[in-house]
């Protein structure tokens, strides 16, 4: 059994406030606010990095208030839109070494001057030595090879995808394997500068197709959010009021599904150690879920978890903000000790956080780890015990309800024991 008080678990983890009056004030403006473009709704794809990166002139607009996020970019576009992304200011001493790129003369500092310094930081290497092909489309691979070597000049440090990246399937990238830009790609994915990209079709996106405005918008967009990380201040007060729901699974009666499937199982179970909830899986690659009955719109939501046995490929977590098994997001602990945030979407997944590697749990907890997810409005914020694994801001699913996912890729036996559902009202 867990080891901390009642009351120590309910207060255990407080508020962000910080992030609420944030929320609060995007939820009272911002949707209201016109977009800057007539072709860009604030619901669309992509339209908080239009505007972000339209506000501070890295991504122009066109002269008939359209943006066209549809439209495709050159190659010496994209060195201009990188360089201002990194606020790096060419002048006419960065000399482009590329003859097939047009001199802009004494007046302008585009496009040589550009490509020049993006050149000279190693960020793009042109397709030879002399030549760069400007006016060339410019496909997604190399977008994402090029900001994955601006980033450490951003001072940006990217982490290399872990086993558990290449272990799990949702990644679409991480079968992408080719010779240049294979493992810029995997980097990109698994540290977050791809969330929110729209996949093509059927969970694929096409690394060759050339790279929209509104896609680069979207992956410079992420750079820019790790080159000044949004605030995670915490309280450490406990919440003195009283929570929406808590269920410490001691009545078997008190709303939650008990099921038997072919190669899974959902139950109560009471035991020597206490009154838990579990979900069993009998077979490797397999997913079953269970959820409370009520919606909710904006709370925070805290559950114990407690994978058994430990081993192999599997994770577990909470689901939030949930429209059936196809349409939900994840807070999603995994079998090599790391978390990640998902979002699922009629049946294709997303990743909305990097992966982030978690600490051994506490000895005292007995194994016990403590998922804890805030949301408001269109904003949310999660952590595993006492690490942060990432906010996101997404419009899809306003209001769901709360609920357990399990899942298995290699593992062929494998149960999580969930204990403490406690769900709890923002006070604004």
């Amino acid at each position: 059994m867990k080891s901390r008080s009642r009351g120590a678990r309910l207060g255990s983890r407080a508020v962000a406030f910080a992030l609420v009056i944030l929320a609060v004030v995007l939820l009272c403006t911002g949707l209201a606010m016109a977009m800057a473009f007539t072709d860009v709704e604030p619901r669309q794809d992509y339209a908080e990095a239009i505007e972000e990166l339209s506000s501070l002139g890295i991504i122009n607009g066109f002269e008939d208030g359209t943006f066209r996020p549809r439209e495709l970019v050159t190659r010496q576009q994209f060195a201009k839109m990188i360089a201002l992304t990194l606020d790096l200011q060419p002048t006419e001493s960065d000399v482009c070494p590329f003859t097939d790129v047009d001199l802009s003369g004494p007046n302008s500092l585009y496009p040589d001057n550009f490509v020049a310094v993006v050149a000279a930081l190693g960020i793009t290497k042109g397709i030879s030595r002399y030549s760069f092909d400007p006016w060339a489309n410019i496909s997604r691979a190399q977008v994402i090879t090029m900001i994955v070597r601006a980033a450490p000049i951003a001072g940006v440090s990217l982490t290399q995808p872990s086993t558990g990246y290449y272990d799990d399937p949702r990644h679409v990238m991480s079968n992408f394997n080719d010779a240049n830009h294979g493992l810029n790609s995997h980097i990109a994915e698994a540290n977050g500068l791809l969330w929110g990209i729209r996949q093509d079709s059927a969970g694929v996106w096409d690394p060759w197709r050339n790279a929209t405005r509104g896609e680069v918008a979207q992956m410079l967009y992420r750079l820019r959010e790790k080159m000044a990380p949004p605030s995670t201040t915490t309280t450490t007060e406990a919440p003195n009021y009283d929570p929406l729901v808590y269920d410490d699974f001691s009545n078997p009666n008190s709303g939650w599904a008990e099921e038997t499937y072919d190669e899974s199982w959902i139950e109560y179970y009471a035991g020597d150690a206490g009154d838990f909830y579990r979900i069993g899986m009998t077979a490797a690659d397999q997913e079953t879920m269970s959820w409370y009955g009520r919606e909710f719109e904006d709370t925070y939501v805290e559950s114990y978890a407690w994978p058994y046995p430990a081993t192999g490929s599997w994770e577990c977590g909470l689901v939030f903000r949930l429209q059936d098994s196809r349409s939900f997001y994840e807070l999603s602990i995994m079998g090599d000790d790391s978390a990640q945030l998902w979002k699922r979407e009629d049946g294709e997944w997303s990743a909305m956080s990097p992966i982030v590697d978690l600490p051994p749990a506490d000895p005292e907890m007995n194994g016990w780890r403590l998922l804890s997810v805030q949301m408001v409005g269109n904003n949310f914020a999660a952590w595993v015990d006492d690490t942060f694994v990432g906010e996101f801001t997404d419009h899809s699913f306003p209001s769901g309800m709360l609920g357990y996912y399990v899942s298995t890729y290699d593992a062929p036996e494998f149960t999580a024991y969930f204990d403490d559902f406690t769900v709890w009202p923002i006070i604004y």
